[in-house]
């Protein structure tokens, strides 16, 4: 709880109703974990460590990974008798460019939020200077 002193009026205001946390969201949009998968294998990776970093269930992971594959983001190769998974050229692409989109998308939210933080304090503030009485 912040206070803020207007004249003699002191008003309480919480200016963390908000959730400014947007890294994490609750629930993950199918683009952003694409992208962590591509992340995760830009130089190779099993499913077990996909599983494990993106914390996805092995049928979650094989949707995207067959989504990734034919889309040509990730190709599959063998190594030392494992199959591994890697990110192509055009799936660092995809993953450069959905970081971009996604810092856009936080820095219009922080500053939206910020603003509205900003519009509920001037109203408080009309609202106590009207009721004032003058002490002229």
């Amino acid at each position: 709880m912040s206070k803020i002193f207007i004249k003699d009026y002191i008003i309480q205001v919480d200016l963390f109703d908000y959730n400014l946390n947007v890294d994490k969201p609750k629930r993950r949009d199918k683009l952003v974990i694409m992208a962590e998968i591509i992340s995760i294998c830009r130089i190779g990776s099993t499913k077990t460590n996909m599983m494990t970093k993106g914390t996805l269930s092995f049928s979650q992971l094989n949707q995207f990974l067959f989504a990734l594959s034919q889309s040509g983001l990730i190709e599959k190769f063998t190594r030392n008798g494992k199959i591994v998974y890697r990110a192509t050229p055009k799936g660092l692409e995809f993953m450069k460019k959905q970081q971009q989109i996604i810092k856009l998308l936080k820095d219009n939210t922080q500053t939206t939020i910020i603003n509205t933080c900003h519009d509920k304090l001037a109203n408080k503030r009309k609202m106590f200077s009207v009721g004032k009485k003058s002490t002229d």
